[in-house]
């Protein structure tokens, strides 16, 4: 939100505490959340998750670049050389630099290695510059086919606006593990953003059940989800079905299942309520992490 929209909200608070008293707790916070949510697109979500990444990268000092990454052999430097050949690889995609083959899922990380190879051994902060401006060129590019121009990403096609989501889930994604690793707290994002996510998620989660094989067609679920960024969706457990009545309803947070889709973590460790048929709760998470390639 800009000064001047946040200036008008102070002003509007300020004249209704005049006549009627002040807010009840909390409720500025809500209402700016919800005008947050209302403006948020994916081009703008994508470019903030950018530059957080970036001022982080910035604050790093040169030991951290090699900091282990939770989980895998691979290092802060290593994270940063994959988010970089990313982005080489959809510029290419977009028509807007080589073309890189990977056409599969399982091909995302070993094509994104060999897109930036040409950088593997430069200076850290080289590297950081490189990817700063690969990433302002990807998300220009995605912005500029238009929100419906189908773009394919490794075999899958899918919107240039869904995209520029599953984009700003992997900077995000990638953004955290180097805070878990430089042992800095996580990035919990914002409503609006949360919100956009999630959202998106939802929406794709039957094409994503249909790629995992785990569609339950004639079956629907409610998903509830609480917090930041939270709200109620109805969604078909299978690609081009309308909604019913819902067989199950799962309820828990925007944050979590952002998480619980990029896989950093694991349904035991996520306070998740199901009513009803709870065997539809596994095949919905897989599907939900259908997309997270690495």
């Amino acid at each position: 939100m800009d000064p001047s929209e946040d200036s008008l909200l102070d002003l509007v608070f300020d004249v209704i505490g005049a006549h009627v008293g002040p807010a009840p707790g909390g409720l500025r916070s809500r209402i700016v959340d919800a005008a947050l949510a209302e403006r948020m697109t994916p081009t703008a979500a994508c470019r903030r998750t950018a530059a957080e990444l970036d001022a982080l990268l910035g604050s790093l000092g040169a030991h951290e670049w090699s900091a282990a990454l939770e989980g895998t052999s691979r290092e802060v430097r290593d994270a940063v050389l994959h988010l970089l050949g990313v982005e080489r690889y959809l510029l290419g995609q977009l028509g807007r630099g080589p073309s890189w083959s990977a056409p599969r899922l399982e091909d995302h990380y070993p094509a994104t290695v060999g897109a930036a190879a040409d950088l593997a051994e430069a200076p850290s902060r080289t590297l950081q510059d490189a990817w700063r401006r690969a990433a302002a060129d990807a998300v220009r590019a995605a912005t500029d086919v238009g929100p419906e121009q189908v773009v394919v990403f490794h075999g899958l096609p899918m919107t240039a606006r869904t995209l520029l989501v599953v984009r700003t889930f992997e900077i995000w994604t990638h953004g955290d593990d180097i805070r878990r690793a430089t042992r800095r707290p996580l990035n919990l994002l914002d409503a609006a953003r949360l919100s956009l996510m999630s959202s998106e998620l939802l929406r794709v989660l039957p094409f994503g059940m249909l790629l995992r094989k785990v569609t339950r067609p004639g079956r629907t679920a409610q998903v509830d989800l609480r917090g930041p960024g939270g709200g109620s969706t109805v969604v078909a457990l299978a690609p081009d079905e309308a909604p019913g009545d819902p067989d199950v309803v799962v309820s828990l947070g925007a944050l979590e299942l952002c998480r619980l889709a990029s896989n950093r973590a694991r349904p035991d460790d996520v306070d998740i309520v199901v009513t009803g048929d709870a065997a539809l709760l596994e095949p919905m998470l897989v599907g939900a992490a259908a997309f997270a390639v690495d």
